[in-house]
């Protein structure tokens, strides 16, 4: 079995963030932030992990756990993580006390995500028999549901303000207005997939195979000018805006290659980075299967997973394009929103 890694890959100029004084390599990403992350084990417990990426010394935060979502949130204030075991919901402080089921129901609930106040929730959940978006409060109370789409509703995300939120419904992506309740369909292809707000808001990223197949789109929040950004004949996926707004992260399926003389098709997913109008792409990874990328909150390091267990500190200059280093094993990392000493 190949083991699936952590990594973490610089985009940061290298004079500031990949030398010390003294001339030699040193890795230094932003030593105040911290990542958490999952991981299950080959029995099937899964325990959550916060680790440091300039000490890498990875501290438990939750264990034996049936980790049914890999979704994992950060609290706006770094304070508490979201976690979802056996199709609920919990919430647990990052020193990992005070861990709290926040959904009581039989049915399954995944993809929680933060208000960007820290106020309230927004989850999937199949309590009314098919996914459909909820809303609650950051203790768990007033739970309610937000969509009522014949086919469900998924994967939730909160526009910067905190006002709206979109997600992927009957025919494409929709947007509901939680001041207003109005439910306006942003696209009409239904595989349309993942929306990510701009971290100014005002558009909104999302991947869609109406081209035959996957590329990465951008489109207006009120679903204007929806603009193919990959144009490539590979298949694009995992997508990401920088918290600048300036760059997307997305992976690729172009380096695969299929081998005739054993019948087998060998699947790489690089991790490639361009400018959010789709231009200077350049691709940061070889011989890799990427996955769950998520940028540091100054948009200069990128930590990701590569299943093809090689390691990953990757920075954009070429002369050291081969520098990786390994965090640790595990999956979904995210990002503290705040400095945690």
């Amino acid at each position: 079995m190949k083991l699936t890694v952590i990594l973490i890959l610089s985009l940061n100029s290298i004079s500031c963030h990949l030398f010390d004084g003294s001339g030699s390599s040193a890795i230094s990403p932003l030593k105040e932030y911290k990542i958490a992350y999952s991981r299950t084990s080959a029995s099937g417990v899964g325990k959550v992990y916060v680790v440091s990426p300039s000490y890498r010394s990875p501290s438990l935060l939750a264990d034996s756990l049936i980790l049914t979502d890999s979704t994992l949130s950060w609290s706006p204030d770094g304070n508490n993580i979201l976690f979802v075991s056996k199709g609920q919901i919990h919430s647990i402080k990052v020193d990992g006390t005070n861990r709290t089921r926040l959904t009581m129901n039989d049915s399954t609930n995944s993809s929680p995500s933060w208000s960007p106040e820290g106020l309230r929730i927004a989850y999937q959940s199949k309590a009314t028999g098919t996914f459909q978006v909820f809303l609650m409060n950051r203790d768990g109370s007033s739970q309610r549901q937000l969509t009522h789409n014949s086919n469900g509703a998924r994967l939730p995300a909160w526009s910067p303000d905190g006002g709206q939120i979109a997600y992927m419904g009957d025919g494409g992506i929709h947007v509901v207005d939680l001041f207003s309740g109005s439910d306006l369909q942003l696209t009409v292809y239904p595989d349309d997939y993942r929306p990510v707000w701009y971290p100014l808001g005002g558009k909104i990223l999302f991947r869609s195979t109406r081209d035959g197949n996957q590329e990465i789109y951008v489109m207006n929040a009120d679903g204007t000018q929806q603009v193919n950004l990959t144009n490539s004949p590979a298949n694009e996926d995992d997508h990401s805006w920088s918290p600048s707004g300036t760059e997307i992260a997305f992976t690729t399926d172009a380096d695969s290659y299929y081998d005739d003389r054993y019948g087998l098709i060998y699947l790489r997913k690089e991790l490639v980075v361009m400018r959010s109008d789709g231009t200077d792409r350049r691709q940061l990874t070889t011989n890799s299967i990427v996955s769950t990328s998520a940028w540091s909150p100054d948009s200069k390091l990128i930590v990701f997973v590569d299943s093809m267990g090689g390691p990953g500190l990757f920075t954009t200059d070429d002369v050291f394009v081969d520098r990786r280093t390994v965090l640790a094993a595990g999956y979904a990392p995210v990002w503290s929103p705040v400095p945690l000493e």
